[in-house]
């Protein structure tokens, strides 16, 4: 049915054949050892176009064939259809305050290889520490540099559509070509977002989001941001820009917050506003943890914090319940870590600041993605780029 609307519309045969191949490749991803009838009523794609199109990523050694063991009734048993994950290998590249993370993964997102390098102090050079990276990278994971079919890069920041950084406080970078200054270091396929973007992608690519096709992500680390699944698709707004959460004004006239405004979520969420919150208490500690660690420890100032630092997210979280209704919240990176000591803050706020009716339909779950210590996100912004219906030329390559 999906295939019929689409000749309707009007579609060259060329964008449709790459809109139905990516159906049929995220099909495969997501269930393996799937037959070619399954393909058919997973996708909506015709029976002929599923056999063409599965013949064409045969013979790019994108999948294997194997028999299919499962009980059909009578009859000759068919093929079981497995995507082959090293057939393509995606690179992602983490730009954080202080250093560059790098991950390479196959196809459904295991990391094959990862490093991390310092963040060069002027901004100049960060396309080439990028570049240089990457090689190094390849050379880790016994790879040439053109096996890497696509390359994500993500930024804490306003990221637009088109890969602009348009403003960072965390990078304290505004109005930066990036795509265009990566693209011209790199000279291969790059795409760039902005990180709790991305990692919101993550979870819908290969996390716990693969069959929600409405879920808001939030995750806290250098400062605190989300995602927004509406519909089975990330929701950007017209700029890119949607999904800044952690922007939501939770106390009125509040605590400074580094995009120059007050009393953001951010202000009071972020690995740092933990920190310095800790601080002015007598209590030093690194990192977030750092933090989660003491809080397991009976730390009765830590866990004091994380009780206010959860009022605050419950206070964000009811502002999300009323305006979205979404039947899923997935909390990342520091949240998750120090979800179980803010719970009850959480509750608390929620009480008071949710309208019943879409609380009780919002359950909150904890994303194990974003607490592995090798982050997937830009290769969700990877995989997003090689698969987008709006690419040029034939999918996957």
């Amino acid at each position: 049915m999906a295939a019929t609307v689409l000749q309707q519309a009007g579609l060259h045969p060329s964008i449709l054949r790459r809109i139905n191949s990516i159906r049929l490749f995220h099909a495969l991803r997501q269930h393996p050892a799937v037959s070619q009838r399954e393909l058919v009523d997973l996708t909506g794609v015709d029976k002929s176009t599923v056999s063409a199109i599965i013949s064409y990523f045969h013979s790019l050694g994108l999948i294997e064939r194997a028999q299919d063991t499962r009980k059909r009734g009578p009859g000759r048993p068919g093929d079981a259809l497995q995507l082959v994950s090293s057939a393509g290998i995606l690179a992602g590249v983490h730009i954080e305050p202080d250093r560059l993370r790098y991950v390479a993964a196959g196809l459904n997102g295991s990391p094959i290889a990862s490093l991390d390098r310092q963040m060069p102090p002027d901004i100049a050079d960060v396309p080439g520490a990028v570049k240089a990276g990457l090689l190094e990278l390849a050379e880790q994971a016994g790879l040439a540099f053109d096996a890497f079919r696509s390359i994500g890069v993500v930024v804490p920041g306003l990221v637009t559509n088109r890969g602009r950084l348009a403003q960072s406080p965390n990078l304290r970078l505004n109005d930066l070509e990036l795509h265009e200054l990566l693209a011209t270091a790199i000279g291969t396929h790059v795409h760039v977002g902005n990180d709790s973007r991305a990692a919101a992608m993550a979870e819908k690519l290969f996390g716990l989001c693969m069959d929600a096709d409405d879920f808001i992500y939030i995750d806290s680390a250098s400062g605190v941001g989300g995602g927004l699944f509406l519909g089975g698709r990330l929701y950007g707004g017209p700029g890119g820009f949607a999904g800044e959460i952690g922007h939501l004004k939770v106390v009125p006239h509040g605590r400074l917050c580094t995009c120059g405004g007050t009393g953001c979520l951010s202000a009071y969420l972020a690995e740092h506003a933990l920190k310095d919150r800790l601080w002015q208490q007598g209590c030093r500690v690194r990192d977030l943890k750092e933090i989660g660690e003491r809080a397991r420890a009976g730390d009765g100032v830590v866990l004091g914090v994380l009780d206010e630092a959860g009022e605050m997210l419950g206070i964000g979280l009811a502002d999300v319940a009323n305006l979205f209704n979404p039947p899923l919240v997935v909390l990342g990176g520091g949240l998750a870590l120090c979800f179980e000591f803010m719970q009850a803050g959480v509750d608390r706020s929620l009480g008071k600041h949710a309208l019943a009716a879409p609380r009780a339909q919002m359950a909150i779950a904890l994303s194990s993605l974003s607490t592995d210590p090798v982050p997937r996100g830009a290769l969700a912004v990877a995989l997003d780029g090689l698969a987008d219906p709006a690419g040029e030329g034939s999918f996957p390559w």
